[in-house]
């Protein structure tokens, strides 16, 4: 997995939709990765 980009993942809309990170590729993107304990 550490030669993978980011635009190889999709994320969950609120609503459940997915989206391909490859759609915001070369615009600002900012992923904020939290988890809980």
């Amino acid at each position: 997995m550490a030669n993978k980009s980011v635009y190889d993942f999709s994320a969950e809309t609120l609503d459940g939709q997915p989206v391909l990170l490859s759609n915001y590729r070369g615009k600002v993107l900012l992923v904020v990765n939290v988890a809980t304990f």
